[in-house]
């Protein structure tokens, strides 16, 4: 089984208080020992903490989530796939889906996302999804 890189949006949904088959299958995942995540997407899960508490909390918990570490090729394939399918897609898909699908290309992670964009990316790029709709 590849490794799973779950998204800023999925592990907001992990995060919350509400119970969903998602936050189960990330628990399953976690359990399993096949969960990563990279720094855009700490970075962006950090940024949504309410208080600095919550910051330090949320930090924490991601301290045992391997993080993925790419290099450079991964970085400028991760621009290329940004200018490519915004085009493509006609609306920008952000810097931080471009990332995770280069991530995705380059390191053969699946990706665990409850955002539909996800989707479309995928029907035009080589990139391995389990999408869970809300």
């Amino acid at each position: 089984m590849n490794p799973i890189l779950v998204t800023a949006s999925a592990w907001s949904r992990y995060f919350s208080r509400e119970r969903s088959t998602l936050k189960n299958a990330i628990a399953e995942a976690i359990r399993l020992g096949v969960v990563c995540v990279n720094g855009p997407i700490i970075s962006d899960l950090v940024s949504r903490a309410i208080d600095p508490i919550d910051a330090r909390v949320l930090a924490r918990a991601m301290s045992d989530v391997p993080i993925l570490e790419p290099g450079m090729d991964t970085w400028a394939r991760a621009g290329t796939l940004r200018r490519d399918l915004s085009l493509l897609l006609n609306r920008d898909i952000g810097p931080d889906a471009a990332f995770n699908s280069a991530c995705s290309i380059d390191l053969s992670v699946s990706i665990l996302s409850v955002n539909p964009l996800y989707i479309d990316i995928y029907n035009s790029a080589p990139i391995d999804i389990f999408y869970m709709e809300l």
